[in-house]
């Protein structure tokens, strides 16, 4: 176009104040080039013209008449929303980006005449808006208080964004909390490893600068981050993407986010916790209007944990629900490199973490009916039975007892002898048969237990403890498909039917068993197709199996193939299967080294 050929280019802007001001640059541009061609050209600034943000511009209103060729440049941001035909006709976009500290230094001789002799630093003019520089960058002024005058505003903008959490000392630190698992032991490794820093004992490329935190919600991601930052003496900055959209529009989130990287900086050796990070979206399924927004987010994320920006002493904690969504990307050597996943606390853990919020209370009370009755429970969930136990006993009076936290529970459900005949063989069928293929499947069963009285709708779970070592194949997901099957095979053999506990929900037998193999013939090319679709979340997975006829055909034949081995796998040790059940009817649970006695031999 500028060199006299026609066409349709647009501009956007992240703020649409400075949309007229764009404009008259371009045209400024414009007229500097085209004209000399005696070509026609327009500069049409759709941010000021249309009449509410969900308005749909359509560049068909802004042609003239006739037949001579279009060349038009158009002004857009956020707020507008282009008709299909006219996102059909745009031959080239460009974003307004950030001025670097070459382009003020311009402004500055442009307009001032002179230059300032100290240039301001990248994190600050990262959070300065193009409007300030138009507010103190002007004739007449003074350069040096301009200068002052922007460094003021980006110093109350980093401040702002800081949202710093200080640790305070009554706080917990790592070293009191339970349950945390492998988080916990990293948290000590790199507490050890900044004092070492401190000293200049330890370089700071040997030292962990990002990890990914997964686990269920309500499991102590964030209790974890300030007490990794008490353990480490170092302050927390706590942040989201969420908190950096509530600053306003493309370019507003991006300084914000550069800003708070800026201000973790400032107070190196700091910790920068990102909560929820899952929440930018992988940039390979992005689609719609949105995903150049989204996809320049993750982007500047990227660029903020390496390369252009430098952050030395920045350990940077990410926290999700769904690690399996979170960008490839962010999860690469020198970033998030490092997953760790924080369990659901084990019963051990629950005491503790009662212990812990109980604060000397009960003491000498014996917890483990209580916790007992709380297996799958969250962290959070455990602090808000003492709480709420804390309140009867405040409201009556008197001191807390252990009657007061067990008013809090769940009410439990008290299942018939037929239903608790049916948990107990569902779940010795997993047991014999993990058991029986625990050299197949890479994961030694453990035990199984049961409760007459469960406080939500399991009553049962086998327990397994996996070789992370251990060579997967197609064969090892097929066995871990027929353990997974084994409850139903199991009730078939001893009650003559299935019933409903092996679906229904996410995390149910066929459930797992179907995502299981789901993911062996879409993401690991264990079946038939080599086309890798990527990570399977609940929704693709449901997504793909709707619009695929075959795939659903051919996971189908597969699971009906795992439930008829598990069947004659429990058929020919119907004895061990009617042994341990009966256990679990009596004891309320059953060891895999009593199953092992009873195959003996039989076991591979």
């Amino acid at each position: 176009m500028l060199k006299g050929g026609a066409g349709v280019a647009t501009i956007s802007v992240d703020d649409p104040r400075v949309a007229d001001v764009v404009a008259r640059a371009s045209c400024d541009l414009l007229q500097a080039t085209m004209c000399r061609r005696r070509t026609d050209w327009r500069v049409v600034d759709l941010v000021s013209r249309r009449p509410a943000k969900s308005s749909v511009m359509d560049f068909e209103l802004f042609q003239e008449d006739g037949d001579r060729e279009v060349r038009v440049v158009f002004i857009i941001d956020e707020g507008t929303r282009l008709s299909g035909s006219s996102v059909g006709l745009i031959d080239g976009h460009a974003r307004l980006g950030e001025p670097d500290w070459g382009m003020v230094r311009s402004a500055f001789s442009n307009l001032m005449r002179k230059i300032p002799a100290k240039s301001l630093p990248p994190e600050m003019l990262a959070v300065i808006p193009l409007a300030a520089y138009g507010s103190a960058i002007r004739t007449g002024a003074g350069c040096n208080r301009a200068l002052a005058r922007l460094r003021r505003f980006a110093e109350l903008r980093l401040a702002k964004l800081a949202e710093a959490t200080e640790c305070s000392v009554d706080g917990p630190r790592l070293e009191e909390l339970h349950g945390l698992g492998g988080a916990g032991r990293w948290g000590l490794d790199l507490a050890r490893d900044l004092q070492e820093f401190r000293a200049g004992r330890l370089r700071w490329r040997d030292v962990d600068r990002g990890v990914l935190l997964s686990g269920p919600i309500g499991s102590g991601k964030t209790t974890f981050a300030q007490a990794l930052g008490r353990t480490c003496n170092v302050s927390v900055h706590v942040h989201s993407l969420a908190t950096w959209q509530a600053k306003g529009y493309l370019n507003d989130v991006l300084k914000a986010m550069h800003g708070a990287f800026a201000s973790a900086k400032a107070a190196a050796p700091s910790i920068l916790f990102i909560d929820e990070i899952d929440s930018f979206g992988e940039r390979e399924q992005l689609k719609g209007h949105n995903a150049t927004y989204s996809r320049e987010v993750v982007n500047a994320l990227l660029e903020c944990l390496d390369g252009a920006t430098d952050r030395e002493g920045v350990i940077v904690v990410g926290a999700t629900n769904h690690p399996d969504v979170v960008d490839a990307a962010l999860k690469r050597p020198g970033r998030l490199d490092r997953h760790i996943a924080i369990p659901l606390p084990d019963l051990a853990a629950r005491i503790g973490i009662l212990r812990f919020h109980l604060v000397g209370d009960l003491v000498n009370e014996d917890l483990t009916s209580i916790a007992d009755r709380l297996e799958g429970a969250s962290g959070a969930v455990l602090e808000q039975i003492v709480r709420d136990g804390r309140r009867s006993a405040r409201v009556a009076g008197r001191p807390l007892t252990v009657a007061d936290l067990e008013a809090g529970l769940r009410s439990l459900i008290c299942l018939s002898d037929a239903a608790f005949r049916r948990v107990c063989v569902h779940e010795a069928g997993h047991l014999v048969t993990g058991v029986l293929l625990e050299s197949e499947t890479g994961s030694k069963a453990l035990d199984a237990v049961v409760t007459r009285t469960p406080a939500g709708p399991e009553a049962g779970r086998t327990h397994f403890a996996l070789d992370a070592g251990f060579d997967r194949t197609r064969g090892s997901v097929l066995a871990e498909a027929i353990v997974l099957l084994a409850g139903i095979a199991g009730e078939r053999i001893v009650l003559g039917s299935s019933g409903f506990g092996s679906g229904g929900a996410r995390d149910s037998d066929l459930a797992v068993a179907t995502r299981l193999l789901a993911e062996a013939e879409l993401c690991h090319g264990l079946g038939d197709r080599l086309a890798y679709v990527g990570p399977l979340d609940d929704v693709i997975l449901s997504s793909w199996l709707q619009r695929d006829a075959g795939l659903r055909e051919v996971l189908d034949q597969e699971l009906k193939t795992c439930l008829k081995r598990a069947v004659a796998l429990l058929t020919a040790e119907r004895d061990a299967l009617e042994m341990t059940a009966t256990r679990l009817c009596d004891q309320g649970r059953a060891l895999a080294s009593e199953v092992r006695e009873k195959l003996g031999e039989k076991i591979p």
